[in-house]
């Protein structure tokens, strides 16, 4: 090699490690740039703690506070009351910016139970949380991680780590879990709540269920779980999709990727509520999706219905049956705290009912769709991996393996007039589909046949405006899903 072709290979060595250590520190700075409150538990920050810092946010404040949690992990039993409006939290970094604590149901009673354990309680509408780790670390029973009580929250990029009952939501409730890691046991995603999880990775760590769901009658949706992948990383058998907690129990997998860990008959009975649990999955797909096993009280989504799985119809005011009097909105709470009642656990409802209010919440009037604050968003967006794309599939006659290597299958970023397909294998049966940010289909195109090499699709026939969407390329072999920008 020359002198100077060395040098300029050296000049260019160093400008990418610098680039890429600028980068690694840009997402801190950017975000303490548009931070209201920092908590930095080694003292760089406003305060020490989580808790002193939302001590010191305004009650029923019209302004939106951003609260940047440094990195640490954070041993705190934290309530954001219901006065606590328009807050944003966001971590420094999803892996080590981590509130933590180790409840469980035993533990707290007499005068506490599961509603109890919750390391983060969040009770006002509109929060937002991204980029940060929630953790309940109890193997002693019941530990939630994550206790939503709030309508309308949006989750962004974060982990909701836990055992048995890791993450819960309240009554008459809508949340919106995008791009998140949720990991637990048994029952691990439980509560009454209609709430869409959105391109998340859902964790089985132990033979249970994922799902304990306990949709009120007469909703149309409860639990969606939209284009998710459901895997064991401890390669446990025998994971079930869900069990009913209470009757009535609403839960579809929609577009997802179930591992050979999903038992053959996919969900599990509880006292008899199968008879009224409306248990679905709409072209699932991987090693276990096995529509032919699951059990006959269960199925597959009428096809009909599938377009309806769409956020402004799941969020919409609608879902809730307000228009059918007082009498369905008595009985939707007497019916779940009679039965509390009846086990000598009256104060149990209470606690679910009031969620740190001096009232019962009414249904939600007003269709929702859901908004990032977008400062943060972006700033997350753009330095973040998506938690989807850390995992890739592949099958080998029928054989499921993760791989590590190289795919060698992408849409080529920045994007202008032409979107540019690179492969470095030939691909069958290909299906490109593109999607917003919201997570609504905006595209798709088909072809029996791509070549090795780039092959160009014209931009402008599929409607595009400039922006950034996520990809999802399907072929015979494999699924691959990432982002692009258009401009």
């Amino acid at each position: 090699m020359g002198t100077k072709l060395y040098l300029k290979f050296f000049l260019v060595l160093i400008l990418a490690c610098s680039l890429t250590s600028s980068r690694a520190q840009t997402l801190s700075q950017d975000l303490e740039a548009i931070a209201d409150i920092v908590v930095d538990i080694n003292g760089s920050g406003d305060y020490l703690t989580i808790r002193e810092a939302i001590g010191a946010i305004p009650d029923s404040s019209t302004e939106t506070t951003v609260l940047l949690v440094k990195k640490g992990t954070y041993d705190e039993k934290v309530i954001l009351n219901h006065k606590k409006w328009n807050v944003v939290l966001v971590g420094e970094d999803v892996d080590s910016t981590i509130i933590t604590g180790d409840d469980y149901g035993d533990q707290m009673l007499p005068g506490g139970h599961t509603f109890s354990t919750y390391t983060f309680r969040a009770d006002p509408h509109g929060f937002q949380a991204y980029n940060i780790t929630f953790e309940n670390t109890t193997r002693l029973g019941q530990g939630v991680a994550y206790h939503s009580n709030g309508d309308k929250q949006i989750l962004y990029h974060c982990k909701l780590l836990g055992y048995q009952d890791t993450y819960f939501d309240n009554f008459r409730t809508r949340r919106y879990i995008k791009d998140c890691l949720i990991e637990g046991a048994t029952d691990y995603i439980f509560g009454w709540g209609v709430t869409l999880f959105d391109s998340c990775q859902i964790h089985s760590i132990a033979s249970g269920w994922i799902t304990a769901a306990a949709t009120p009658e007469h909703y149309e949706f409860g639990y969606v779980f939209k284009d998710c992948y459901l895997i064991s990383p401890g390669r446990r058998k025998g994971v079930k999709l869900g069990r009913p907690w209470f009757p009535y129990s609403n839960v579809t997998f929609f577009q997802c990727y179930e591992s050979d860990d999903i038992s053959y008959g996919g969900w599990d009975d509880w006292s008899g509520r199968k008879a009224t649990a409306i248990y679905r999955e709409y072209n699932c797909f991987g090693p276990g999706n096995w529509p032919e096993r699951r059990f006959d009280w269960a199925g597959q989504l009428d096809s009909s219905l599938a377009p309806r799985y769409n956020i402004d119809t799941i969020f919409a005011a609608s879902n809730f049956p307000s228009h059918m009097g007082p009498e369905v909105d008595s009985i939707e709470f007497w019916s779940m705290r009679d039965r509390f009642e009846a086990s000598g656990y009256a104060d149990r409802a209470d606690t679910i009912l009031y969620a740190g209010r001096d009232y019962w919440p009414d249904y939600p009037t007003d269709n929702w769709v859901p908004e990032y604050y977008d400062e943060v968003y972006q700033i997350v967006n753009q330095y973040t991996t998506q938690f989807v794309d850390t995992i890739r599939t592949e099958y080998h006659t029928g054989i499921f393996d993760q791989v590590q290597e190289e795919v060698g299958v992408e849409v080529l970023s920045p994007a202008k007039d032409m979107l540019r397909i690179s492969t470095n294998r030939p691909l069958r049966n290909v299906t490109l589909t593109l999607f917003d940010l919201s997570g609504k289909q905006v595209a798709v195109t088909h072809a029996e046949a791509v070549p090795v090499g780039v092959q160009e699709l014209s931009i402008e026939s599929l409607g595009l405006l400039p922006g950034v969407y996520v990809y999802r390329i399907e072929t015979a072999e494999q699924v691959y899903s990432n982002k692009v920008l258009i401009n």
